[in-house]
């Protein structure tokens, strides 16, 4: 049905449904990955309440990698689990269900055998999904299925099979989700109702001891407490984010930021910038100058509206954007991104926005807040 030249598998001889092998094959951890062993604990612990994992996160947090450690275990726990790797092609529903269908039987023969007749039968993705769920619910193992990357999935039909199998997944069966923005789906009520558990930055960030861990396995060297904990708070724990200080480190021997070194820039260009609008962009800059903010003090320091929502819609759309885990209402840039937002700008021209920043934040109490940014900026 599906195919592209030598690249495809073929779910059974019986059968003439073809699709992308390379879509069905999970990440290969190597011994430069370190194994997320937190998190993998979090996955095990909350099996027997929750069926649909959500890791949702920007780029970089090492989603794909973590979920694949996961999904190995389970196939060594000899049950049955499969991964896909979804693109936009995939907002064609019946290509969708089908990728599902060849992912979990190639994982085992006797799962989506009635799936696949119906694809052959020229059926719609409806009547081959509900088949797939009656395959699934009478299988006598658990079920698991990785959908790497589900924020390719934008198209309403797409959607729908989604939502219904996260609605009407089997007891047996648990979902796992990666994607980089928020997907459409009722999240609130069905982490209310423990039907999912999300991982996000703050779960899946490296920890200091994760951050040791993996500059031992990427240097020949042994860095000191001090370059460690350099390391890990310039990168807040973002693995993408360590990769390019190992790089610069590479180049300069130094474990620092400016914001303009090449290598930052193009990434932040190329991945970050082109995904934000202007006023999105200038806001993060102006969160960046106050090192952390909320929507008031935003309103109150540069005269800015509707700023509630926009906060909201950059953390959901992962933007770099740190929630404090304190303050819900709080957030601060990546440290990295921060240092690239300031670069180039003369804040010492600044004066009349810090003594504003001062007196709002006396006002609203944060004394010892008004009184760093005065020693430091007024």
């Amino acid at each position: 049905m599906f195919s592209a030249e030598d690249s495809v598998v073929k779910s059974l001889a019986q059968h003439s449904v073809r699709v992308l092998a390379m879509k069905l094959q999970f990440p290969l951890t190597t011994p430069y990955h370190v194994k997320r062993d937190s998190v993998l604990n979090a996955i095990q612990n909350a099996h027997s309440r929750t069926r649909i994992f959500l890791f949702e996160a920007a780029a970089g947090y090492g989603k794909s990698v973590c979920l694949s450690q996961y999904i190995q275990q389970r196939i060594q726990a000899f049950e049955c689990a499969a991964w896909v790797t979804l693109d936009p092609k995939e907002n064609d529903s019946l290509r969708f269900v089908t990728y599902m269908v060849c992912a979990l039987n190639a994982a085992t023969p006797k799962l989506g055998l009635n799936a696949l007749t119906k694809i052959e039968q020229g059926e719609k993705a409806e009547s081959v999904f509900h088949s797939l769920m009656d395959d699934i619910k009478a299988f006598e193992l658990p079920v698991h299925l990785a959908l790497d990357d589900v924020h390719h999935l934008i198209h309403d039909e797409a959607l729908d099979i989604l939502n219904e199998l996260i609605q009407y997944a089997p007891d047996n069966f648990r979902l796992y989700l990666t994607s980089r923005t928020r997907p459409a789906m009722p999240l609130a009520r069905l982490i209310s109702q423990n039907v999912v558990k999300v991982f996000d930055e703050h779960q899946l960030r490296f920890s200091l001891a994760e951050t040791t861990d993996w500059l031992g396995r990427q240097f020949d060297q042994t860095f000191s407490e001090l370059q460690v904990q350099a390391f890990y708070d310039l990168s807040n724990g973002w693995q993408t984010g360590l990769e390019l200080l190992k790089n610069l480190y590479q180049q300069n021997s130094v474990i620092e930021v400016e914001g303009d070194e090449s290598l930052l820039c193009d990434y932040i260009q190329q991945e970050w910038l082109i995904s934000l609008s202007e006023s999105e962009r200038q806001l993060c800059e102006h969160i960046s100058i106050l090192g952390s903010a909320n929507s008031r003090y935003l309103e109150a320091v540069f005269d800015h509206e509707g700023v509630k929502q926009t906060l909201e819609n950059l953390y959901e759309k992962h933007a770099f954007l740190l929630r404090d885990e304190k303050k819900s209402s709080w957030y601060a840039m990546h440290p990295m991104f921060a240092r690239y937002l300031l670069n180039g700008q003369d804040l010492g021209q600044a004066k009349e926005m810090y003594r504003t920043a001062c007196e709002w934040l006396f006002e609203q109490g944060f004394n010892i807040a008004a009184v760093e940014i005065g020693r430091a900026h007024v």
